[in-house]
């Protein structure tokens, strides 16, 4: 597979790192279950309505920035199936990798939320 280059949402104020169920499933990333059933509410597209779901799986994620001259550790992204962006990076992804938002200065750290996929193994 080919490295896909995508735009991803930087969210400081989620607790988790997400990925769309159909953006997982172009990757090819492999599934695994969750240990314990997560309960969210989500806003459904074109319905306007929040529902409650249990989110049920995760899968690693690894991504480098477009020029390949850095790349950010591995991280848990769960599985959801409707996002308004490919990939929210949460905190977790955000400290595993000492990435800091300077909100007042409008400045982000050393990464910037175009990123690239690439395939392992």
């Amino acid at each position: 597979m080919l490295p896909v280059t995508f735009e991803a949402l930087i969210d400081p104020g989620s607790h988790l790192v997400l990925i769309s169920e159909p953006f997982a499933e172009l990757l090819k990333l492999k599934c695994r279950k969750l240990l314990e059933l997560l309960p969210v509410r989500m806003v459904i597209p074109r319905k306007g309505q929040k529902v409650k779901i249990e989110l049920t799986e995760w899968v690693k994620l690894r991504l480098y920035n477009p020029s390949g001259s850095w790349t950010a550790r591995t991280v848990c992204a769960v599985i959801a199936p409707s996002l308004c962006a490919h990939v929210i990076l949460g905190m977790p992804f955000l400290s595993h990798n000492h990435i800091v938002i300077d909100h007042t200065a409008h400045v982000r750290g050393r990464w910037h939320p175009i990123c690239t996929y690439v395939q392992s193994g």
